[in-house]
């Protein structure tokens, strides 16, 4: 697969008109009003509706528009109705046999673009907001830089991008630890099926005097107490310095002072310092910080000392090719266990059983005209339209999805939330990403 990187160069080659009719600009002939899943159509009884949705608040999912963005792309728009009100929502099917879709990225881990601006940057023809990430500091942490970063795993191209940050630390979801710690993750093997699945990192640093020395974390924003992290010339120039904040238990725990960290470069150690520095690495270093424990042991390397290393995703489903992290919402067709929360603003992406097509969906929220879905009900609609295994992605004024004509058009914006009743677009760290012929 092609480098699914924001700032790859857009292939010249997809660059032609494809015949796309958005949401709100769908040709007359390709407009419906179908009832997909709607119990309560008249001369349906509400029991039909119990029986139909007997784990969630939907009273009914119908069809409003279809429209073919691409080879193996399908644009499809609802009007949902649950026990909070209505909700309007677009759906991107994806089949994988014919499209392509990847992780789409800021140009640094810790960094944000406005997702119509990321999509540009990796040529893709449609694209939808991924991963929660952390948009603002707590507690006495005033003083460290904002990192921007996603909370969760990131794959990109088959190698370990980042790590997650512990689930104390992570932003979004509202949802139990086992379904949403952030190594919960969407995206493909490297033969190219999909799946909902986890995924953690094997990484080490080895010394020519100290041996194997375990490391816990890849370019993230937070680490528990006594762990070692190592940030690579991808997280960008933010300070490191978040690291050594918050703890395991608490976002908002302090900052420690008791840290090390060791700037290798061209494989050899080049600094031990007492303090955690920023500015951009070169891609021949590597800084790695411990805190407590793993500052100690850290402290024991010697400047001049040869280091390699080694930091390696490990999922159970096999190689993974790329992933994004989000909170499970369906587990092999049946509901997890899940927060219901209030209604909002609200994205999720879903995998066929045979792992041949993605579902990606985006419910608007914060309007008159659509309030928004709760995060079971969110899970129960995307299972309903054809997804055995569902993930929460980020939502609220994140929530974006988008698309465009041509490679060559700008985007339209097809799902969107409110905040404050201003219609947003938000600067986010990464999303999905679709190409197709």
């Amino acid at each position: 697969m092609r480098s699914l990187t924001s700032v790859s160069a857009r292939p010249s080659s997809r660059r032609r008109i494809l015949g796309l009719a958005l949401a709100g600009a769908l040709s007359t002939g390709a407009l419906v009003a179908a009832p997909v899943l709607s119990p309560t159509a008249p001369g349906t009884s509400p029991a039909a509706a119990s029986e139909a949705f007997p784990e969630s608040g939907l009273v009914s999912v119908t069809q409003t528009g279809q429209a073919t963005v691409g080879a193996g792309l399908v644009h499809t728009s609802y009007d949902i109705v649950t026990g909070a009100g209505a909700a309007r929502a677009n759906m991107f099917t994806v089949d994988l046999e014919v499209a392509e879709a990847g992780i789409i990225t800021a140009p640094y881990v810790a960094s944000s673009q406005r997702l119509d601006d990321m999509a540009e940057a990796a040529g893709t023809i449609a694209a939808m907001n991924g991963d929660f990430f952390q948009i603002s500091n707590e507690g006495a942490h005033g003083d460290i830089p904002v990192t921007q970063s996603a909370s969760g795993a990131e794959v990109r191209d088959g190698e370990m991008r980042k790590t997650a940050v512990p689930v104390a630390q992570r932003y979004g979801g509202g949802m139990p630890k086992e379904y949403n710690d952030g190594n919960q993750v969407v995206g493909q093997l490297r033969n190219g099926t999909a799946v909902v699945t986890r995924v953690e990192m094997r990484g080490f640093i080895a010394t020519d005097t100290h041996g194997k020395i375990d490391v816990d974390a890849l370019n993230q924003y937070g680490m528990e107490r006594d762990q070692i992290g190592a940030y690579d010339g991808s997280w960008g120039r933010v300070s490191r310095e978040r690291a050594a904040c918050g703890s395991e238990d608490r976002r908002r725990d302090p900052c420690t002072g008791d840290v090390t960290e060791v700037i290798v470069t061209d494989g050899v150690v080049t600094s031990v310092s007492p303090t955690i520095g920023s500015g951009q690495l070169g891609k021949n270093q590597i800084a790695v910080i411990g805190r407590e424990a793993g500052a100690a042991t850290l402290a024991q390397l010697q400047v001049g000392e040869g280091v390699g290393s080694n930091f390696k995703p490990v999922s159970p489903a096999g190689n993974l090719d790329w992933a994004i992290a989000g909170g499970i919402l369906v587990q092999d067709g049946v509901l997890a266990p899940s927060a219901g929360g209030s209604a909002a603003a609200r994205v999720s992406a879903g995998v066929s059983t045979d792992g041949t097509t993605l579902f990606l969906i985006a419910v608007d929220g914060g309007q008159p005209e659509s309030s928004g879905i709760t995060i079971r009900d969110l899970g129960d609609v995307t299972r309903h339209l054809g997804a055995d295994d569902v993930m929460l992605l980020d939502g609220g004024g994140s929530t974006t999805m988008l698309a465009r004509d041509s490679y060559d058009a700008d985007f339209e914006l097809l799902s969107k939330s409110r905040v404050a009743g201003i219609e947003v677009l938000r600067y986010i760290p990464n999303g999905i990403g679709i190409w197709t012929d």
